[in-house]
Order: C-alpha cells, then sequence, then structure tokens
C-alpha cells in the first residue's frame, strides 16, 4: 500500500491520488495520534489484503455496484466507489441532487471495505437544534442538560470501527460544525457535559446536496471544516443532467429547464399545481385520459372541454375560439390515450404558436412520444419556448411502477416545480432513478417494432367487424362499440368472454367507444381478437 502526505492536500490531487491507488492521502498537519492510526490501518489492510480482494469480489454483485448499468459515466463511478471502500480511513464528500442515491452510495462503499462488520450508522444534520445534534454525535454525561438522568452514547462513540455518514450536512448548525472539527483535527471529541476526551476510530462520509463552496463565502458553513471534509469529493451524477442535456439539444433551447420528478402523474400535478388558481381555466380536448378533469377540477380550475370526435383531430379554430381571459392553460397529449391518435407537425405548431400568442401555458403531454409507428413524433416545445412538457419512463421503457418522470420548460415555472415537489412528492425514488439512467442507454428499436407488429395484427382482424380511427401511436385501438354504448359493450364483454376493454365514458362525457391496450402477449392478443370477433356478430 501507498500513502502519501501533503500539508493540506488539494481535494483534486487527492481524488486522483486515490484514482491512482493510493491508500491513504493525509494531511500533514495531523497529529501524531492520527498517523500512528493511519500506520495501524495500513498494516492491517497488509496482512489482510488478499481477503480483501475476495471479500469484495463476492460482495460487488450482492450490494449492487454491477446494477449502476453499463454508460460509461456508471462505470467510472463504479470503480470510484471500489476504489475508495479500500481506502477506508479517507474522508468523504458525496454531492449531489436529492434522490440520487447518495445514502446507498455511502453504505455501498462501507460494506465494499475492511470495516463492513463493524457499524454504519446515519445522522441527519437538519432540522434538529444545535444542542440536540450535538448530543446525537457526541453523547451526553448525566446532569449535562434538564432530563440528562444518565450517560448516553453518541452516534462517534457508537460507530467505532466503522462508518459514520452525515447527512445534509450543509445544513449542520454552526456550533455543531466546530465540535466535528475538533474530531477531524484531533481524532478526538468530549461528550456533552464531559470534561475528559474520548477517541473513536469512525470513517466520516459527508453528502449535501448544496453548493457548500457558496455557504463558506455566505459564512454559513466554516471553510476549515469543508477542507477537513471534502478530502475527496464523490459527484454522483444526477439523472436530471442527462435528460436537461438531452432536451437542450433536441430544442435547441440551452436555458430550458427540468425537473425530475415522481412519475409524468407527479409532474401533471406539480406543473397544475404551478399554474392555476382558483377559476382558472383549462382546455381539454376529449376523449382524454382519466385524469384530466379530476385533477383540474381539484385544484379549483375550470375545464373547457372540446369534444374531438369522430376524427379525434385538433381544430386549432375552435382552439381559439375558446381561449377567455381566465384560460391559463392548453392540455395536449400526443400520441393520445385513448384514441392513439398523434397530432400532425403543423397543429402542434400552430398550437404551439396561438398560445404564446395568447399568453396561455400549452402543457404537452409526451409520454408516448417513443411509441410513433407511421411518422415522426413532433413535440410543440419546438416552435415556442413557452411549452411545458411532460414525460417519463413508465411507457417508453416498461417502467410503469417505478414512479421517473420529468418535466420541463421555461425557468420560472420549472424552478415553481422544483419548490412544490420539495414539499410534496420529495424526489422521484433513487433506485427508480438509477434505473433510468441505465435506460437511457438503452435502444427502443425492439419494443416499438413489436407494439407497431401487434397494432397492425389488431387493425387488420377487426376491420371488417368495427368502425375505428387509425391511431398511428401510443398502446391503443379506440372502436365504435356495437349497440352505442360503451359502457353496455365492457359490461357484455366481461360477462360473455371474460374481455376487459375501458368503456369511453371514462374518458369524456361521450359513451360512443372503448378502448382496446395490445401491449399483451401474442396468445393474449389472439384470445382477445377472438372473442371481439364473436361480440361483434348481432
Amino acid at each position: 500500500p501507498v500513502v502519501l502526505f501533503g500539508d493540506g492536500p488539494d481535494p483534486a490531487v487527492a481524488a486522483q491520488l486515490i484514482e491512482a491507488g493510493a491508500c491513504q492521502v493525509v494531511d500533514t498537519r495531523a497529529n501524531s495520534g492520527v498517523l500512528l492510526k493511519v500506520a495501524s490501518a495500513v498494516a492491517r489492510t497488509t496482512r489482510n489484503r488478499r481477503v480483501t480482494r475476495t471479500m469484495m469480489e463476492r460482495s460487488a454483485p450482492a450490494h449492487g455496484l454491477d446494477s449502476l448499468g453499463t454508460s460509461a459515466g456508471m462505470k467510472q463511478l463504479a470503480h470510484q466507489i471500489s476504489l475508495l471502500a479500500q481506502s477506508d480511513r479517507t474522508t468523504l464528500m458525496l454531492t449531489g441532487e436529492s434522490g440520487v442515491g447518495k445514502a446507498w452510495a455511502a453504505r455501498l462503499i462501507h460494506d465494499l471495505g475492511s470495516r463492513a462488520g463493524n457499524p454504519f450508522l446515519e445522522v441527519r444534520c437538519s432540522g434538529a437544534n444545535p444542542a440536540c445534534l450535538e448530543s446525537l454525535l457526541f453523547g451526553h454525561e448525566r446532569g449535562a442538560f434538564t432530563g440528562a438522568t444518565q450517560r448516553t452514547a453518541g452516534r462517534f462513540e457508537m460507530a467505532d470501527g466503522g462508518t459514520l455518514f452525515l447527512d445534509v450536512i450543509g445544513d449542520m448548525p454552526l456550533d455543531a460544525q466546530t465540535r466535528l472539527l475538533r474530531v477531524l483535527q484531533e481524532g478526538e471529541f468530549t461528550t456533552v457535559g464531559g470534561r475528559l476526551p474520548r477517541r473513536a476510530d469512525v470513517r466520516i462520509i459527508a453528502a449535501t446536496h448544496r453548493n457548500l463552496g457558496q455557504l463558506v463565502r455566505q459564512g454559513l458553513f466554516r471553510d476549515d471544516l469543508y477542507f477537513r471534509l471534502n478530502v475527496v469529493p464523490v459527484r454522483l451524477p444526477p439523472l436530471r443532467e442527462r435528460l436537461e442535456e438531452r432536451v437542450r439539444r433536441e430544442t435547441g433551447q440551452p436555458d430550458r429547464r427540468l425537473c425530475v420528478t415522481s412519475g409524468s402523474s407527479g409532474a401533471l400535478v406539480l406543473a397544475l399545481m404551478a399554474l392555476l388558481d382558483p377559476g382558472d381555466e383549462v382546455i381539454l380536448f376529449e376523449p382524454a385520459f382519466v385524469m384530466y378533469r379530476p385533477l383540474v377540477e381539484f385544484l379549483g380550475g375550470h375545464c373547457v372541454i372540446i369534444d374531438t370526435s369522430p376524427s379525434f383531430a385538433i381544430d386549432v379554430e375552435r382552439v381559439a375560439a375558446a381561449i377567455t381571459p381566465r384560460c391559463r392553460a392548453i392540455l395536449l397529449n400526443t400520441p393520445a390515450n385513448p384514441t392513439g391518435v398523434v397530432a400532425d407537425a403543423a397543429t402542434v405548431r400552430d398550437l404551439a404558436r396561438l398560445a404564446e400568442s395568447r399568453g396561455v401555458t400549452l402543457i404537452s403531454d409526451e409520454l408516448y412520444r417513443e411509441y410513433c409507428y407511421d411518422a415522426p413524433f413532433a413535440s410543440p416545445a419546438l416552435h415556442s419556448e413557452a411549452v411545458v412538457v411532460i414525460d417519463g419512463f413508465s411507457k417508453s421503457h416498461a417502467m410503469t411502477g417505478w414512479r421517473v418522470g420529468w418535466i420541463h420548460g421555461p425557468r420560472p415555472i420549472i424552478d415553481a416545480c422544483t419548490m412544490l415537489q420539495q414539499y410534496t412528492f420529495v424526489c422521484a425514488p433513487q433506485v427508480g432513478q438509477w434505473a433510468a439512467l441505465a435506460a437511457l442507454d438503452a435502444s427502443l428499436d425492439v419494443p416499438l417494432g413489436e407494439c407497431r407488429r401487434k397494432r397492425d395484427t389488431l387493425m387488420a382482424a377487426l376491420r371488417d367487424h368495427y368502425e375505428f380511427v387509425h391511431p398511428g401511436g401510443a398502446f391503443y385501438l379506440y372502436p365504435v362499440a356495437p349497440g352505442g354504448s360503451g359502457r353496455a359493450f365492457a359490461e357484455r364483454a366481461v360477462a360473455e368472454e371474460k374481455l376487459l376493454v375501458v368503456p369511453g365514458s371514462v374518458f369524456g362525457a361521450a359513451d360512443t367507444h372503448f378502448r382496446i391496450a395490445y401491449t399483451v402477449s401474442d396468445r393474449t392478443l389472439d384470445r382477445g381478437i377472438a372473442a371481439l370477433q364473436r361480440l361483434a356478430r348481432p
């Protein structure tokens, strides 16, 4: 093992040295006790080198190192985590946005290192008052404060030999920062109300979603503590950056902002919360996704309905006539659920320009954009920077239930959505964001081809039995119901064929159609087609 000493090593240089294979990077200003512990740890590492290597090789798949994905960025992160796990005394600073998995990465580093058999304790540094936080970290003696009826060990003492993860370190009160600094400088601490110093062999991993350098400049974080914590900074790449880079490239709008949300439904909730006041109007095109109308009404808005039947095409002149001074938004869904109809490029362009000219926000729900079978997808965001776009992974990458979506648009609206999310959904699930990062590198050619084939099979089999508009995208066929009632037909389908279809009354005022979803196995599709053909007979 190689130990490098330096007088206040630069964090970037320290990271490069660890990456190159150094076992430890030690500040020569540390006292002799710290240096002796470093020497002891290196000796222990040397004795157990072969055992540790074997443990890491066996533990990596079980603890998720392989699950980081195959992209270049994820491979680099996995390699960095593996190296840092071996250097079990180096203080680490994990940075990244909420939900990127900082706590998960800290635990993984602990589990892959030689401290794996010892405690891993987490302390959240925000929310508690300074006295409570100091007691939590360092413990307290009996009588140290009102209610201290017995001596209580703190997390430093409890984590001896293991790892202490200090989450949200940027929110730590200044008084607690001073005591933490002493531990990092001297390798010892005193309990609240205590006099004798205590020592603990603890590896510190800190994490923050805030810019600590800026907090230092504002006087909210000690610069000497920042130096001690930021020995090796590790940045966890957020999903947001990958998506935002792609969106800005596609739209040609370098200032477009993006927020990763808890599903595409969460994105819609945030958008309408940010835009609507009670009494505001939102234009909807029916038939429409079942969530649209109830959500607008729940927020105190009023739905202005434009019936698009029988062609399900959008008439921009009718939209223009429906805009009043109370209109706040137009909600577009293309490819559409439940019809599968794709708005053509000219209509999308004209809608975007109309909305911008009238000061109305066009919200474009593009959840099915990857599944356009007959023509390239056209987004209104290409024609107006004011358009707000909702998207997600649930349909494109079969990640229903993983709750990973996103919203992008003008900075004021997206910043408002980001703030609202912090107080509602908090963030998209961490494991879902990691999966989504890997999904971004997956080709969709095969699922697109399969869905097109199933659509064509279904249309060919039902063309002589049902009347329907050709669906250019999504996963649905929306035929006219025999007998004129979609609800009655759906009940009959269940009773006679045990076939589940969705009546059109779910998607709007009209009860004339029913929806078929064809993203099923070929065997199920064939059975459904046979049942539908029988149901079409007089």
